[in-house]
């Protein structure tokens, strides 16, 4: 073991996974039986709420341990840096070497994520890559970022950076692409990996051997739709799995409102057989981590937010709070915290960080909030104007409330949602 007694440190967040789904937490079916052993090893959070019903937010709340009004990371348009005081940021000022792996658009350089690890990997899920590509990646996210005004100059500078640096392995892959993409009609296999294997390789990667304790950050896409995991474990939940092809690949929204159970029940088969998938992928991955370190690890594993098969007529995590969406699984290995009661997903920035400086800490409270500026916030091809108000999540154990006025909300839910209209009429000004 290391002289250090710093451990090494691993959040695993699995994108859109709803803790009841998990059969740690009493679903009937055996979604998850690595992640099962590690809550009997560890801890299970019963009740883990997260602050938000989407990604971005999310995130920054677990970063920051801010409340989404308070950190301002609330819509598709909250690109570049808005970052203070995240904890990996701590790390590094700690001598912890921190790495971050991404297969989300929405984890990404573009939205600031890169600027706050000392390494920061992003898998832009192109199947037609020979190989981990890191030029092809920063182009990807160039796009996103709307870095390049055309083709021409996007494309020279890919050609320009692979000649310079001699980059023969992009060459490759961009000359495979034209021939495969643009000459070859042949349509892959969907039912597929979605980044798990890609963020394993990068970690198989890391040398736990010597140096600094390490922070190893992971955005595991896999739960979110469309929920098309490799054919063997959908074959393991659904039957005629490829006559549902087309109704997986719709577009986010396409359920709102206008589903039957029969279709939720279909898509629940495939949503189960992603976690399925997932946790046997956590399951090498812990693997590795264990036979590589020399030095204590703590894992968490966690969902960013969960999602919705037409409970109370709403679909996948948009629209409006529900246990469904808020309520997520966090399971934790190798920490001594204690546990009494919610906890909000922004707590893991003091979990992480009372680790590290050995320091005592009791989570849990007696209710949980979120906040969320609607649904035109993020997705700008759907008008839905009964969601356009800021809207405030208030969870305890026994019930869910949620305000959408000044008049409707009191004590610190009042307080939420006056900060989120200043934002938001600050963001129409600007």
């Amino acid at each position: 073991m290391s002289d250090d007694p710093k451990p090494n440190i691993f959040l695993f967040v699995m994108d859109t996974a709803r803790a009841r789904n998990f059969s740690c937490y009493g679903y009937e079916r055996e979604t998850t039986p690595f992640l099962d052993s590690c809550a009997d090893e560890g801890f299970k959070v019963e009740n883990a709420v997260s602050n938000s019903i989407w990604t971005l937010p999310s995130h920054a709340s677990m970063f920051t341990g801010m409340y989404p009004h308070e950190h301002g990371k609330l819509s598709m348009n909250s690109k570049n840096s808005f970052w203070r005081d995240t904890f990996p940021e701590k790390l590094s000022d700690l001598s912890y070497e921190t790495v971050g792996i991404s297969s989300n658009g929405w984890i990404s350089g573009a939205y600031g994520f890169a600027e706050i690890f000392d390494r920061f990997y992003f898998n832009s899920g192109k199947k037609w890559l020979f190989e981990d590509d890191e030029l092809i990646n920063d182009l990807i996210e160039g796009e996103v970022d709307d870095e390049w005004d055309n083709s021409f100059e996007k494309y020279g500078f890919f050609v320009k950076k692979s000649l310079k640096e001699f980059r023969a392995k992009s060459l490759l892959n961009g000359a495979h692409y034209i021939l495969k993409q643009k000459f070859f009609s042949e349509e892959e296999d969907d039912w597929s990996d979605s980044g798990a294997e890609y963020t394993k390789r990068r970690i198989e990667s890391i040398d736990f051997e010597s140096g600094d304790p390490k922070f190893v950050f992971a955005n595991l896409i896999e739960p979110h739709s469309p929920y098309l995991p490799p054919r063997e474990f959908a074959e393991k939940f659904a039957d005629n799995i490829d006559n549902s092809r087309e109704t997986l690949k719709q577009p986010p929204f396409e359920n709102l409102g206008h589903k039957d159970a029969k279709v939720a029940d279909e898509l629940i088969d495939f949503y189960d057989a992603e976690i399925n998938y997932l946790d046997s992928k956590l399951r090498e991955i812990h693997e590795i981590i264990e036979e590589k370190s020399e030095r204590e690890n703590i894992f968490i594993f966690v969902g960013d937010h969960g999602e919705m098969f037409g409970e109370d007529n709403l679909w996948e995590h948009h629209g409006g709070f529900h246990e469904s969406v808020l309520r997520v699984p966090m399971i934790v290995t190798g920490s001594d915290a204690e546990v009494d009661g919610i906890v909000e997903l922004r707590d893991i920035h003091d979990l992480i960080l009372s680790e590290v400086r050995e320091q005592d800490l009791d989570l849990g409270r007696e209710n949980a909030y979120a906040d969320y500026l609607g649904i035109g916030s993020h997705v700008w091809d759907h008008g839905f104007p009964e969601y356009d108000d800021p809207l405030v999540a208030k969870f305890s154990e026994d019930s869910l409330e949620q305000f959408s006025s000044l008049e409707e909300a009191d004590g610190v839910v009042k307080e939420h949602l006056r900060e989120l209209k200043i934002l938001k009429n600050r963001d129409q000004v600007e």
